[in-house]
């Protein structure tokens, strides 16, 4: 659920239905806020790690971790541009 603010009194208010989001998103008078992106857990790193079956140390830290994930999707995007130059 997305949040927008009136430009003009500084109200803000939830779109919680598609009516809302399309009458906050095509009305100039509303902005819509950032949505503040939640830093991952340790737990939660370690399930995505493990779900995408990559090997890591069970007492490894968090910043190691993250560098696993990052690695694992700067390969993963590399493959994709790959492929694609293939296709064409």
């Amino acid at each position: 659920m997305r949040e927008y603010k009136d430009k003009e009194t500084g109200k803000v208010e939830k779109a919680d239905s598609f009516t809302k989001e399309f009458a906050f998103s095509h009305n100039s008078n509303w902005e819509l806020l950032e949505q503040q992106a939640k830093e991952p857990t340790v737990q939660e790193l370690k399930s995505k790690l493990t779900e995408l079956n990559i090997e890591f140390k069970s007492n490894a830290s968090k910043k190691e971790l993250l560098e696993l994930l990052n690695q694992y999707e700067e390969q993963l995007k590399e493959t994709s541009e790959e492929d694609e130059k293939c296709q064409n």
